[in-house]
């Protein structure tokens, strides 16, 4: 997932009206992973890591690897175009496609196509 709070207008495509609509919401990405991701994943008996969250030493992509390939599921926030979100749903669809679990927000219209049939929560 995204980190930090990210505006949602670019979302929507240049020219489309809901744009302007858009312009001033923001998603605060780190408080849905602190106060909804992370409860719910720790009350279904999940022990939830996120990235920004790792403390060792070592090459990033090296743990994001490690971490995605190995984790019993993955959950993926796709509510805004986030380039590394679907370099990272990429890396583990290739290698491991099951327990994936997307996520996105009820604000967001459509999806890239190739993740677009996926079932997703909202």
């Amino acid at each position: 997932m995204p980190f930090g709070i990210k505006p949602l207008a670019e979302t929507a495509p240049a020219g489309d009206p809901c744009r302007a609509q858009l312009a001033n919401v923001e998603i605060d990405f780190d408080a849905v992973y602190n106060s909804l991701l992370e409860p719910a994943l720790r009350l279904a008996g999940c022990e939830p890591c996120r990235a920004d969250g790792d403390t060792s030493a070592g090459d990033i992509r090296t743990n994001m690897f490690f971490e995605l390939v190995t984790a019993d599921l993955v959950v993926a926030d796709t509510s805004i175009p986030n380039p590394n979100v679907y370099y990272e749903l990429g890396v583990r669809h290739g290698c491991r496609p099951h327990g994936i679990l997307p996520i996105q927000s009820d604000l967001v219209g459509s999806r890239p196509f190739d993740v677009a049939q996926d079932c997703t929560f909202r």
